[in-house]
């Protein structure tokens, strides 16, 4: 079970290093978007992606239960933490693209690599 759960955070890595090291602009929009989210709303939404994906990943296996993992810690983190995701995400607004870039291929490689060492 450690091994999905350490798979499933390095593909939420690598997922999201690549849509921010390869279309940054959409990042940074995407981030600038959920600033307007009430943290309850975020909050609900995180907690149904946590039970969908938890449920789907206890009927499947293999890489879709590792995906269904990954949705359930996205859902963990907008759903115990919306505040400081939000925080997180003024700070990627404010930033540059380059840096959002940078930032990107660095969850990139440590996704790629986590799932190069794990699976």
């Amino acid at each position: 079970m450690i091994r999905l759960v350490l798979l499933a955070v390095a593909l939420f890595f690598a997922i999201e290093g690549a849509i921010a090291a390869f279309w940054p602009a959409w990042a940074k929009r995407k981030m600038s978007d959920l600033q307007d989210v009430p943290d309850r709303t975020l909050g609900f939404v995180g907690f149904l992606f946590i039970v969908i994906g938890g449920v789907v990943a206890g009927l499947t296996e293999g890489l879709l239960q590792i995906a269904c993992l990954a949705i359930a810690l996205e859902g963990l983190l907008y759903g115990f933490l919306p505040m400081v995701m939000k925080k997180v995400m003024r700070y990627g607004v404010a930033s540059g693209e380059a840096v959002v870039k940078v930032w990107g291929e660095t969850a990139l490689g440590i996704g790629a690599a986590g799932l190069v060492l794990f699976y």
